[in-house]
């Protein structure tokens, strides 16, 4: 199933969240995607993708059990948010995973 149903952004970039817990295929339907927020400026929505992240973060650590930096993540990774950045253009493409891991190991470090 295709996003087509989403609106399409009104400002150059849209910010949606899915959810990790989400195990079926890369198309994600309306249930499992929603939009967080539109950005005229690529880091803006950037830095809204973050905080999305942390939040989620967050969320793990008081939620679960995590002693260890990858804990944390696997835990985000099987049930945190999942913001990405639409369309994709030009810039680099944001990561929610990548930065996941990276700010695991600042909040837990070995």
């Amino acid at each position: 199933m295709s996003l087509d149903h989403l609106p399409q952004p009104t400002k150059r970039y849209q910010v949606r969240v899915a959810d990790n817990w989400y195990t079926g295929d890369w198309d994600r339907s309306e249930e499992e995607t929603r939009i967080d927020g539109e950005f005229e400026l690529y880091d803006d929505a950037v830095a809204a993708c973050m905080n999305i992240v942390d939040e989620s973060l967050q969320h793990c650590l008081k939620t679960q059990k995590c002693g260890t930096a990858k804990e944390l993540f696997d835990s985000y990774i099987s049930g945190g948010s999942d913001p990405y950045i639409y369309p994709v253009r030009d810039e680099p493409e944001f990561s929610a995973w990548d930065y996941a891991e990276i700010k695991s190991k600042e909040i837990l470090p070995d």
